[in-house]
């Protein structure tokens, strides 16, 4: 059985990437393009479908790949929000409220405020409110996730097929059946410290397998709490 959150056809349209959210500043020096490069995608697939059982059953979309640029930038279909000169903008919103607060109209009461019945404090809002999506200027639509979870605990490959790149043969997944019981901080420990450091120096991997960590080791600890209760 294919697990429903898991693709059975690669690549995806670039517009489908909902995951993905690009905030981009103009004239930013530091900033990377998605720059993708369309033979580089199809010899990947290709390859992990013949070297990785995980990718095995992947139906490879020659219309999707063909879609791809040659060698060029995606941004423009990605979901994106665009800040111009955002320091500056940063700066002179923090102006704005020193000022505010230093004149000497301002009582420290803050009494003088009027029209507070048009206050309104709200938790974080719900984009998908018709109502207070109106008051956006600019809406930034938020990734979406499926009404069925993916078993990080049990689902074969769970980390393989994640990041390809860093099981590229799909072996070495902690989910994978083993003579000898390994932990998950042993396991951690000897990716971290792996001879060629591809994982340790992966910007994304390093994040999520700590993300991963903390939270197993709170369920950890919540479950003897309410067993010894």
């Amino acid at each position: 059985m294919v697990h429903p959150n898991v693709a059975e056809t690669l690549p995806h349209w670039v517009t489908d990437l909902s995951n993905i959210v690009v905030v981009k500043l103009e004239d930013h020096v530091a900033l990377k393009d998605f720059v993708v490069r369309r033979e580089n995608v199809s010899n990947a697939l290709v390859w992990l479908k013949q070297n990785n059982p995980h990718y095995a059953n992947i139906h490879i979309d020659n219309e999707k790949v063909n879609a791809l640029p040659i060698n060029g930038n995606v941004h423009e279909h990605l979901k994106m929000t665009i800040y111009e000169d955002l320091a500056q903008n940063v700066q002179n919103a923090i102006d704005d409220e020193c000022d505010i607060f230093n004149s000497p109209d301002n009582d420290s009461d803050l009494s003088n405020l009027e029209d507070t019945d048009d206050l309104v404090f709200t938790s974080v809002p719900d984009a998908n409110n018709s109502s207070v999506s109106k008051s956006f200027k600019n809406e930034l639509v938020w990734p979406t996730i499926g009404s069925v979870p993916l078993n990080e605990f049990s689902s074969p490959g769970y980390f393989s097929m994640a990041f390809p790149h860093l099981f590229p043969y799909g072996t070495c997944d902690f989910s994978m059946p083993r003579d000898k019981k390994v932990s998950f901080q042993d396991y951690i420990h000897h990716l971290m410290f792996y001879k060629d450091q591809r994982f340790c120096k992966d910007e994304r991997f390093r994040y999520f397998i700590m993300n991963t960590e903390m939270r197993w080791e709170s369920l950890n600890i919540g479950n003897v709490y309410v067993k010894k209760n």
